[in-house]
């Protein structure tokens, strides 16, 4: 994550979207977006 590259999340999009789900609203989330590690 250092490296600024966003992350890919395995598996089926099902998943990598229930998970994204659970961190929305999170502080992990807020840092994640505000490092463009995941998209709005």
């Amino acid at each position: 994550m250092r490296d600024g590259k966003g992350i890919d999340i395995p598996g089926p999009a099902f998943l990598r979207k229930l998970l994204l789900n659970k961190l929305e609203g999170t502080e992990i989330a807020e840092l994640l977006k505000q490092y463009h590690l995941i998209s709005d």
